[in-house]
């Protein structure tokens, strides 16, 4: 019993006897040992496949998880692309009203929004061909055919190379509409 008090005690902030509110001893460190002695559970991740069970999770979805786990990685890759080339857009965008009057500045921040919407665009056709890509894995069974290019064979389908391409050629329009602006820009001025 007097060990739950303790926990519970710990819990709630309050100390026992021994212990002090001196700096170093928030409600966190005297909480501490007893969260690290506590069981851990983990819920059960849905998987689509019906049943949401522990039995499911550790058995026949383990490559449904690792699938879980790369589809939230490209999820956060395109909202990372959205956000860095939109954000730019964005920005230029809010300063082009003041660089008006200077033609060649006004000039070379257009060139820079048009860059960054190119990115924009690129972006979203990433998307898209990731799901495809996505497809033909599931068609083939993991195993898409390799695309001969020029007589090359390269590293993955068809689809998944372009999606590929095109998310790196969103960065890549983000990073020149990055050094376009200021390096152009401190020219001008």
């Amino acid at each position: 019993i007097g060990r739950h008090r303790a926990q519970r005690a710990a819990r709630r902030g309050r100390c026992g006897p021994a212990q002090s509110r001196h700096l170093g001893q928030g409600t966190a460190q005297r909480a501490l040992p007893v969260r690290i002695r506590q069981k851990i559970q983990t819920l059960p991740r849905k998987t689509g496949l019906g049943v949401n069970s522990a039995e499911e999770v550790q058995g026949a979805s383990a490559l449904a998880t690792d699938k879980e786990i790369r589809a939230e990685i490209d999820t956060g890759t395109v909202r990372a692309l959205l956000l860095m080339n939109g954000g730019g857009a964005l920005a230029l965008l809010s300063i082009l009203p003041e660089v008006l009057d200077n033609r060649e500045l006004a000039r070379v921040v257009l060139w820079g929004i048009m860059l960054l919407i190119l990115g924009l665009s690129l972006a979203v056709c990433h998307n898209r061909l990731r799901r495809k890509c996505s497809e033909r894995y599931e068609e083939y069974e993991g195993q898409p055919p390799k695309w001969r290019m020029l007589g090359i064979q390269l590293w993955d389908c068809r689809t998944c190379c372009l999606s590929t391409a095109l998310m790196w050629s969103s960065t890549l329009a983000f990073i020149a509409a990055g050094l376009l602006v200021p390096f152009c820009g401190l020219r001008i001025i």
